[in-house]
Parts: C-alpha cells; sequence; structure tokens
C-alpha cells in the first residue's frame, strides 16, 4: 500500500508545463483584481480628499463648514499657521477646531441670498 501511494505522488508531474502556466494565469488573475480595485475604490478616495483639502485651504470667512463631529458652524478665521480654525456655531459661541477635522465645506450662504 505505501508503494501506491508513492506511486501516486510520482505521477503528478507529467504536466508541469501546464502547471507553471495555470500559476502564471492566477497570478495575473490577482494583479487583475488589484488593478481593478485600485481604480474603483482607492484612485476616487483620494480625488475626493484632494478636493476636500483644496477647499479647506480656500476658506474664507463666513464659509458653513461641518466637522467630522457633525458639527455645523460658519468659519470665522485661522489660527497657529493656519492649523487651527476658529468656528462659529451660534452668535454666542465661538469654537477653535484643527482644519483636518473639517469633514465638509458647504460654502458661503451669503453669496446665494
Amino acid at each position: 500500500m505505501f508503494t501506491q501511494v508513492l506511486y501516486a505522488q510520482g505521477a503528478a508531474p507529467a504536466a508541469g508545463g501546464q502547471a507553471g502556466m495555470m500559476g502564471m494565469m492566477q497570478l495575473l488573475l490577482i494583479v487583475g483584481i488589484f488593478v481593478i480595485f485600485y481604480f474603483v475604490l482607492i484612485r476616487p478616495q483620494q480625488k475626493q480628499q484632494k478636493i476636500l483639502q483644496q477647499k479647506i485651504a480656500a476658506l474664507k470667512k463666513g464659509d458653513k463648514v461641518v466637522t467630522a463631529g457633525g458639527i455645523f458652524g460658519e468659519f470665522v478665521s485661522d489660527k497657529d499657521g493656519g492649523k487651527i480654525a476658529i468656528v462659529k456655531i451660534s452668535d454666542e459661541a465661538k469654537i477653535e477646531i484643527l482644519k483636518s477635522s473639517i469633514s465638509t465645506v458647504l460654502g458661503d450662504d451669503t453669496a446665494k441670498k
């Protein structure tokens, strides 16, 4: 019985050329899937992030913003070399937040009125 197992193991490499080709096809399939994921998921997200960074860099007084915590407010000014934004959330309340925590720039409402 042990010799039959050895014979069965020894007979497998007869089609060595096709086994290498199948491995190459699997590798190409995996690479293709990664390329598709890059163009469908990663690249659009990078574009959106770049657009948001441009909007944050171009903030001006009166622009409406939303923070990552969901706080709506109006941009007043920046501080500390442009890293911190002062946001007015009501007539009496102003808060200081990191500009990196701004998740959405809604724009200026006064231009629409």
